[in-house]
């Protein structure tokens, strides 16, 4: 009998069609969720890391605490768009990596 697929990743565990990679085809900047499924970085043309922002340690999702996964990264008007768990939206700054709860469904 096969073994189940198993996913390093936490955010692909908890959701396999989870987008966890995004790169901006305007600058080149590679937005990527880390495998915790919680922290978020940013990195430049040139490989180093512009930010890096703990999204279940910011004030708006401490209530999900450990349990946080990033499921969803998009570009909207020029701001990063990041869907948390079922339905909690965070619009992160791609400049600065400062991040604005947004509500969720």
């Amino acid at each position: 009998m096969p073994k189940p697929a198993t996913f390093p990743h936490a955010s692909l565990s908890a959701y396999p069609d989870a987008i966890v990679s995004l790169r901006d085809p305007l600058s080149g900047v590679i937005y990527r969720v880390e495998r915790d499924g919680r922290n978020l970085v940013a990195l430049g043309k040139d490989g180093l890391q512009r930010w890096r922002v703990d999204l279940a340690n910011t004030e708006m999702l401490k209530e999900v605490g450990n349990r946080l996964v990033i499921r969803h990264l998009r570009l909207e008007g020029g701001q990063l768009v990041v869907t948390c768990g079922k339905s909690h939206a965070v619009r992160v700054d791609v400049a600065t990596g400062a991040a604005t709860y947004l509500g969720s469904d």
